[in-house]
């Protein structure tokens, strides 16, 4: 009977389990659901501030060409505003110059500004006309005199002659003209693709360039008496943010600045001109560690692809730790008082004391 009677009490107690159980779990559920909505929160604020933040940087960019253009602008405000004072300056120099000038005509004449006027307003308005009426003037005092016989043969002769000289005038212009066109002709035939080179070598240079956080451009230097002799490429760098582009020359840069520069020139050189094969002989002994690493991996990249040149490096010496390609050959040129014959050189029992040592250490 007492264990009956338990029975009913641990049964009461299961249930009030089961109960606490259900309402746990309904617990645990509504929380599971408010974490869930709140992750979605946190995701919907994370995206909204990263559109912020794209948005800001946007502007900031936006704002920093604004003020560029303003800076540009304000330039140009100030220069025309020099150009206005020098202009007015003259003009009111002029003006005192035309009355001083007006002032000594009077004196001369002995006439008023009415006088004056009457007598401008009968002759022509324009240079032209006043040229005429002076040719007609003169073709009348001219008639007022006897005509030589001779005169009038030289007349007839120059005439010939002129006529002459017009024909000839008219045939050497055409030919002119039909040589420029030949010229213009010849002339866009070879610059415009030599522009579409210099352009790709120049996105190749300034994206080489870039990567060493550095700035550099290629162009194509024209004469502008069009003397295509005087054509040349032009290298403009800049190493340091504060400075400007400047041409490379070997006084402005530095030694390693130039083997820089002329290195990255080659390298972008190498898919869009096609030879057998390049050598560049110590190029990298006036870089810095820096620089030197970079133009290292710069040549390694761009080198070792498929379809490209040939390239041959030869330095005495490299930094250590660089990145090789299976695509790359190395050969060491040993040499010295102290070196082994070369019969007697064996490269097995050198790598097998190498191991050797490896082992003891």
């Amino acid at each position: 009977q007492e264990e009956e009677k338990g029975c009913p009490n641990i049964q009461n107690q299961i249930d009030k389990m089961k109960i606490k159980i259900n309402h746990t779990n309904k617990t645990r559920l509504e929380l599971s659901q408010q974490y869930v909505d709140q992750i979605s929160k946190c995701i919907k604020i994370t995206k909204e501030r990263l559109l912020l933040a794209m948005t800001i940087t946007q502007e900031k960019i936006l704002m920093e060409q604004v003020q560029a253009q303003f800076r540009t602008l304000s330039e140009n405000l100030k220069s025309l505003e020099e150009a206005y004072h020098m202009v007015s300056e003259r003009c009111n120099n002029m003006k005192k110059q035309a009355k001083i000038l007006l002032k000594r005509a009077q004196q001369i004449t002995g006439e008023t500004m009415e006088h004056l006027k009457e007598a401008f307003n009968n002759l022509p308005n324009t240079l032209e006309e006043i040229e005429a009426l002076i040719h007609e003037q003169q073709a009348k005092l001219d008639c007022q005199y006897e005509t030589n016989p001779l005169v009038v043969l030289d007349y007839e002769k120059n005439k010939k002659e002129i006529n002459t000289l017009d024909t000839e005038i008219k045939k050497t212009s055409e030919l002119l003209a039909d040589m420029l066109l030949k010229k213009d002709s010849l002339l866009q035939s070879w610059l415009v693709p030599l522009e579409q080179l210099i352009l790709r070598i120049n996105e190749q240079y300034s994206l080489f360039f870039k990567q060493m956080g550095c700035v550099g451009q290629v162009s194509l230097e024209k004469d502008p008496d069009e003397d295509y002799r005087k054509y040349g490429v032009q290298i403009q760098v800049k190493f340091r943010a504060e400075n400007k582009l400047k041409t490379l020359t070997s006084t402005f840069q530095s030694g390693g600045e130039r083997s820089v520069s002329t290195m990255l020139y080659l390298i972008s050189l190498q898919e869009l001109t096609k030879c057998p094969f390049r050598l560049v002989d110590e190029i990298n002994q006036g870089m810095d560690p820096n620089n030197e690493r970079r133009v290292f991996e710069l040549v390694v990249e761009t080198v070792c692809r498929p379809n490209t040149s040939q390239y041959f490096l030869i330095t005495p010496k490299l930094l250590p730790n660089l990145r090789y390609t299976e695509r790359m050959t190395i050969l060491l040129v040993m040499n010295g008082h102290w070196m082994l014959r070369h019969d007697e050189y064996d490269v097995k029992e050198m790598i097998k004391r190498k191991r050797n040592q490896k082992t003891i250490q």
